[in-house]
């Protein structure tokens, strides 16, 4: 989604998500499309590492366009 602000941003905090969050991206992904078919609009996802310590980081890197334009965050004094 280069130079094209974004009409929805979806912020999501995820501390030790990795059995929960393919199951949220994938249930995310068709609640992006329902909408997009009702009314053309932009989506972005920011995905927030809050210092996890197993392995959502990688889970969200792996699935990082899963639904939309996803970006990764990871809050490093949190770590």
């Amino acid at each position: 989604m280069p130079n094209q602000t974004p009409d929805i941003s979806i912020v999501v905090p995820c501390y030790n998500e990795e059995a929960s969050l393919p199951l949220f991206l994938n249930e995310l992904a068709q609640v992006v499309r329902s909408m997009r078919a009702a009314k053309p609009l932009e989506f972005e996802v920011v995905l927030v590492d809050d210092g996890s310590s197993d392995s959502t980081l990688a889970i969200m890197k792996e699935q990082a366009n899963v639904c939309c334009n996803d970006y990764c965050i990871r809050l490093c004094h949190n770590s």
